[in-house]
C-alpha cells in the first residue's frame, strides 16, 4: 500500500472526514484527495503534521513493513 493510501486509512480511522482533516492541516480538500490518491507527492513537513493531526507515526502513514522490505532489497542489492 502507498503512503497515499496509508493516509486515506489513518484518517479514516481516526474519523475524521476530508474537509475535517484538510481543514486542520490548513490545505485545500483537492490537495489531500490527490496526496491521497497518490498523484501529488507528500511532503515531509505535512507528512510530520498529518502525524500529529492523526496521532500516528510516520511509520504508520509511509506503511512500516513497505520501509522493512525496502531496506531488505536494498541490502540485498548492494550485497
Amino acid at each position: 500500500m502507498g503512503i497515499g493510501k496509508n493516509v486515506k486509512w489513518q484518517r479514516q480511522q481516526s474519523g475524521y472526514s476530508l474537509e475535517e482533516f484538510s481543514e486542520k492541516l490548513g490545505i485545500e480538500k483537492a490537495v489531500l484527495v490527490r496526496i491521497e490518491r497518490e498523484t501529488k507527492v507528500l511532503s515531509l513537513q505535512l507528512a510530520l503534521k498529518m502525524s500529529v493531526v492523526l496521532n500516528c507515526s510516520l511509520y504508520d502513514l509511509a506503511g512500516e513493513e513497505e520501509i522493512t522490505d525496502e531496506k531488505e532489497n536494498i541490502k540485498a542489492d548492494t550485497a
